[in-house]
């Protein structure tokens, strides 16, 4: 599976689900699935995101 594959997977199945990505959290996604961000990047941007929502 290819890193844009694997970015298009992330996204569909997530949707399916019905969650809705923002552009941000695209891009932070497809940084992850090419390598130009580690995963433990992403989920501390995710973090922060969720900690401002409560």
């Amino acid at each position: 599976m290819t890193n844009k594959e694997k970015f298009e997977y992330v996204i569909h199945t997530n949707e399916l689900e019905g969650h809705i990505f923002t552009e941000e959290e695209k891009e932070i996604i497809r940084k992850v699935a090419e390598g130009e961000m580690s995963s433990k990047e992403a989920l501390e941007i995710f973090s922060k995101s969720t900690k401002n929502l409560d």
